[in-house]
């Protein structure tokens, strides 16, 4: 295997894809170690029970006027699993009027463009590639809650795989471009090899929103639904643009069949 060929193997095969009395109580079950009274977890369940986004930031969350990079999800990720751990019900929400702008820069597809950025060098580009498939995992890990009957936290699962798609989808631009500097080379059966793995990483993310979408339990709300469907809808054209033709085909009439106009 010719050496880019190689660099590119070793990143890419890593990729698997309120009240001020209720904060004073979350803040004190983070300072002293210890999940929150008793008493406190008596209470109804908050719909959004969310902090204020200066709360995340005087934690140590980074701020969210900026594109993320792969230090900023880590050093998030640290932070946010300490609220898992005190609380769930208290990590940010997608479109909350607390914490929506956080959770939004948490997933925002720009934090995913420098991929495709030919003014920052591959090698870096490569990098980024880890460290973004590293904050998915890391984000679908903090939400996802597999054995719940109900998805309390459906509209950020959709918000976070919807980010996986567009990643897997960045990959793909990616190797494109690689396989345009590598001409001849592109050939090799390798590079090869990793195009239909990622090919298949992206029909995977395809998967896990129309499991959602097609989930006959109910376990997520109508609105989680809509949002993926405006999604596939918006960019359907984009997302497909990589697959063979025989399988974007089947991608889109699955989509039809539930009830995407595309």
């Amino acid at each position: 295997m010719n050496c880019l060929s190689f660099v590119l193997f070793n990143h890419l095969s890593k990729i698997s894809f309120y009240p001020t009395m209720k904060h004073l109580i979350f803040t004190l079950s983070l300072l002293c170690g210890w999940v929150i009274c008793s008493s406190a977890q008596q209470r109804p369940p908050y719909p959004d029970n969310s902090l204020a986004v200066v709360e995340y930031l005087e934690m140590g969350v980074p701020k969210t006027d900026h594109v993320w990079t792969g230090p900023d999800y880590v050093q998030a990720m640290k932070w946010l699993k300490l609220v898992k751990g005190a609380d769930k019900l208290s990590l940010p929400r997608m479109n909350s009027d607390y914490s929506g702008r956080l959770f939004g820069r948490m997933v925002a597809l720009e934090n995913l463009d420098r991929l495709v950025d030919d003014k920052v060098l591959l090698q870096v580009r490569l990098e980024i590639v880890d460290s973004m498939a590293n904050a998915f995992n890391e984000l679908i890990n903090l939400y996802m809650e597999p054995n719940q009957r109900q998805e309390r936290f459906a509209m950020e699962v959709a918000g976070i795989q919807y980010f996986r798609l567009y990643l897997t989808q960045r990959v793909l631009d990616l190797l494109d471009e690689m396989g345009r500097l590598l001409g001849s080379r592109a050939k090799d059966d390798q590079f090869q090899q990793m195009i239909e793995a990622q090919q298949e990483a992206h029909l995977q993310s395809f998967q896990a929103l129309t499991a959602i979408l097609e989930d006959p339990t109910g376990r997520f709300s109508a609105d989680a639904r809509a949002f993926i469907k405006s999604g596939l809808v918006d960019r359907i054209d984009e997302f497909t643009a990589r697959l063979e033709d025989a399988s974007a085909t089947q991608l889109r009439k699955q989509l039809e069949t539930l009830g995407l106009n595309l």
